[in-house]
């Protein structure tokens, strides 16, 4: 079975499109909302009763806000930090208590940075990520590799 988080957006909405077609049990993961503006959590999921489980794990709606702001304050930048790394910490210790099989977290090719020349990036390319956006999603990148051995990381372009 397949957990996926931000199933309600574009990514999200496509791949369950997609597992809907192709017949594959999925569920969707919500976050409880914190009093703070953009702050989320995944602490209150329920225990899973089902074996060969996956997440999926898109973004969270605080990324997905500051990758579309352009003009953010450092308070939100930070609140942005705390809010991605404890949403991580959360996934990650419900899918070890859970014996979850695998993680697949889908991160960002803007991790690469920007380059002068029109050239396709390669997976040995070293990151350089330039952005807020895309250092979050780097930092989650080690995070979740380091607390979860099975893990996929897509950087999609």
């Amino acid at each position: 079975m397949f957990y996926i988080t931000v199933s309600n957006g574009f990514v999200g909405k496509n791949l369950v499109e997609f597992l809907l077609n192709k017949k594959v049990k999925y569920k969707k993961i919500t976050h409880d909302k914190f009093t703070s503006k953009n702050q989320s959590s995944y602490n209150n999921l329920k225990k899973v009763y089902s074996n060969k489980n996956c997440l999926i794990h898109l973004s969270s709606p605080a990324l997905i806000g500051l990758y579309r702001k352009k003009n953010y304050s450092k308070k939100e930048i930070l609140e942005c930090y705390k809010n991605e790394i404890f949403n991580s910490l959360s996934l990650v210790e419900f899918c070890i208590k859970n014996k979850f099989e695998k993680i697949i977290y889908m991160s960002t090719s803007s991790i690469y940075g920007n380059r002068a020349y029109n050239i396709p990036f390669d997976e040995e390319d070293p990151e350089n990520p330039e952005n807020e956006y895309s250092k979050i999603k780097f930092y989650n990148e080690i995070l979740i590799k380091f607390l979860f051995k099975n893990t996929i990381i897509l950087r999609p372009f």
